[in-house]
Protein backbone atom coordinates (compact mmCIF):
# COMPACT_ATOMS: atom_id res chain seq x y z
CA UNK A 1 0.00 0.00 0.00
CA UNK A 2 1.33 3.45 -0.94
CA UNK A 3 2.29 5.91 1.76
CA UNK A 4 -0.01 8.89 2.21
CA UNK A 5 1.70 12.27 2.23
CA UNK A 6 0.28 15.68 3.07
CA UNK A 7 1.61 18.58 1.02
CA UNK A 8 0.80 21.99 -0.39
CA UNK A 9 -1.33 21.76 -3.53
CA UNK A 10 -0.01 22.79 -6.94
CA UNK A 11 -1.96 23.85 -10.04
CA UNK A 12 -1.79 20.32 -11.48
CA UNK A 13 -3.81 19.07 -8.48
CA UNK A 14 -6.82 21.21 -9.35
CA UNK A 15 -8.73 18.64 -11.48
CA UNK A 16 -8.47 16.02 -8.72
CA UNK A 17 -9.45 18.51 -6.02
CA UNK A 18 -12.43 19.66 -8.10
CA UNK A 19 -13.51 16.05 -8.71
CA UNK A 20 -13.50 15.26 -4.97
CA UNK A 21 -15.24 18.55 -4.19
CA UNK A 22 -17.97 17.97 -6.79
CA UNK A 23 -19.17 14.76 -5.11
CA UNK A 24 -18.46 15.72 -1.49
CA UNK A 25 -20.30 19.00 -1.06
CA UNK A 26 -23.94 19.91 -1.67
CA UNK A 27 -22.72 23.34 -2.81
CA UNK A 28 -19.33 22.66 -4.40
CA UNK A 29 -16.96 25.38 -5.47
CA UNK A 30 -16.39 25.51 -9.20
CA UNK A 31 -12.92 24.69 -10.55
CA UNK A 32 -12.46 28.44 -11.18
CA UNK A 33 -13.40 29.28 -7.59
CA UNK A 34 -10.99 26.63 -6.30
CA UNK A 35 -8.20 27.99 -8.51
CA UNK A 36 -8.92 31.53 -7.33
CA UNK A 37 -8.79 30.41 -3.70
CA UNK A 38 -5.51 28.53 -4.13
CA UNK A 39 -3.94 31.68 -5.59
CA UNK A 40 -4.89 33.88 -2.62
CA UNK A 41 -2.05 35.15 -0.44
CA UNK A 42 -4.04 34.37 2.71
CA UNK A 43 -4.91 30.81 1.65
CA UNK A 44 -3.56 27.90 3.65
CA UNK A 45 -4.30 24.62 1.90
CA UNK A 46 -3.15 21.02 1.76
CA UNK A 47 -3.77 17.84 -0.20
CA UNK A 48 -3.41 14.23 0.85
CA UNK A 49 -1.76 12.07 -1.79
CA UNK A 50 -1.42 8.30 -1.95
CA UNK A 51 0.95 7.18 -4.67
CA UNK A 52 0.22 9.76 -7.34
CA UNK A 53 -3.48 10.09 -6.49
CA UNK A 54 -5.02 13.02 -4.61
CA UNK A 55 -7.31 11.48 -1.99
CA UNK A 56 -8.34 14.54 0.01
CA UNK A 57 -7.88 18.25 0.49
CA UNK A 58 -8.45 21.11 2.90
CA UNK A 59 -8.89 24.77 1.96
CA UNK A 60 -8.49 27.45 4.61
CA UNK A 61 -7.96 31.17 4.84
CA UNK A 62 -6.38 33.28 7.54
CA UNK A 63 -6.74 36.86 8.69
CA UNK A 64 -4.79 38.19 11.63
CA UNK A 65 -4.46 35.37 14.13
CA UNK A 66 -7.57 33.46 13.01
CA UNK A 67 -7.78 30.63 10.50
CA UNK A 68 -11.04 29.42 8.99
CA UNK A 69 -11.47 26.00 7.42
CA UNK A 70 -13.61 26.52 4.32
CA UNK A 71 -13.50 23.08 2.74
CA UNK A 72 -12.42 19.63 3.88
CA UNK A 73 -13.14 16.60 1.71
CA UNK A 74 -11.81 13.09 1.24
CA UNK A 75 -12.43 10.69 -1.64
CA UNK A 76 -15.23 8.30 -0.64
CA UNK A 77 -12.99 5.22 -0.83
CA UNK A 78 -10.56 6.80 1.66
CA UNK A 79 -13.02 8.03 4.28
CA UNK A 80 -12.74 6.88 7.89
CA UNK A 81 -9.06 6.05 7.42
CA UNK A 82 -7.62 9.10 9.17
CA UNK A 83 -7.05 11.21 6.06
CA UNK A 84 -9.22 14.16 7.18
CA UNK A 85 -7.61 14.14 10.63
CA UNK A 86 -4.15 14.10 9.05
CA UNK A 87 -5.05 17.04 6.82
CA UNK A 88 -6.36 19.06 9.77
CA UNK A 89 -3.38 18.22 11.99
CA UNK A 90 -1.05 19.32 9.19
CA UNK A 91 -2.87 22.64 8.76
CA UNK A 92 -3.00 23.23 12.53
CA UNK A 93 0.76 22.62 12.72
CA UNK A 94 1.44 25.18 10.00
CA UNK A 95 -1.02 27.59 11.61
CA UNK A 96 0.80 27.42 14.93
CA UNK A 97 4.08 28.35 13.20
CA UNK A 98 2.35 31.33 11.55
CA UNK A 99 1.11 32.66 14.89
CA UNK A 100 -2.50 31.65 14.35
CA UNK A 101 -4.24 31.52 17.72
CA UNK A 102 -7.61 30.02 16.80
CA UNK A 103 -8.97 27.77 14.04
CA UNK A 104 -12.66 27.97 13.14
CA UNK A 105 -14.89 25.73 11.08
CA UNK A 106 -18.58 25.22 10.46
CA UNK A 107 -20.43 21.92 10.36
CA UNK A 108 -24.04 20.79 10.07
CA UNK A 109 -25.37 19.62 13.42
CA UNK A 110 -26.56 16.41 11.75
CA UNK A 111 -23.08 15.49 10.42
CA UNK A 112 -22.20 13.06 13.20
CA UNK A 113 -19.02 11.71 11.58
CA UNK A 114 -17.58 15.21 11.11
CA UNK A 115 -18.54 16.21 14.66
CA UNK A 116 -16.71 13.16 16.05
CA UNK A 117 -13.64 14.06 13.99
CA UNK A 118 -13.59 17.70 15.06
CA UNK A 119 -14.31 16.97 18.73
CA UNK A 120 -11.60 14.29 18.68
CA UNK A 121 -9.13 16.94 17.54
CA UNK A 122 -10.19 19.27 20.36
CA UNK A 123 -12.62 21.58 18.55
CA UNK A 124 -15.46 22.91 20.69
CA UNK A 125 -18.75 24.51 19.74
CA UNK A 126 -18.43 28.31 19.83
CA UNK A 127 -21.95 29.12 18.73
CA UNK A 128 -24.87 27.82 16.72
CA UNK A 129 -26.56 29.27 13.64
CA UNK A 130 -30.14 28.07 13.95
CA UNK A 131 -31.80 26.72 10.78
CA UNK A 132 -28.78 27.80 8.77
CA UNK A 133 -29.09 25.14 6.12
CA UNK A 134 -32.43 26.29 4.73
CA UNK A 135 -33.40 23.31 2.58
CA UNK A 136 -33.53 20.96 5.56
CA UNK A 137 -33.45 23.48 8.42
CA UNK A 138 -30.35 22.03 10.04
CA UNK A 139 -28.32 24.15 12.44
CA UNK A 140 -24.74 25.10 11.63
CA UNK A 141 -22.31 24.66 14.49
CA UNK A 142 -19.36 27.02 14.46
CA UNK A 143 -16.53 25.22 16.21
CA UNK A 144 -13.13 26.50 17.23
CA UNK A 145 -9.80 25.24 18.46
CA UNK A 146 -7.20 27.24 20.37
CA UNK A 147 -3.77 26.82 18.77
CA UNK A 148 -0.57 26.85 20.79
CA UNK A 149 2.08 28.94 19.06
CA UNK A 150 5.24 27.16 18.01
CA UNK A 151 6.64 29.99 15.92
Amino acid sequence: MATTIIRTPVAEDLPAIAAIESVSDAEPWSPDALASHLAQVHALDAVAESGSTIIGFVCCGFAGDDLEVYKLAVDASWRRKGVAASLLRHIIGIASKKGIRRVYLEVARSNAAALRLYEGLGFEESYRRRNYYGAHGDDALVMSLAVASSG
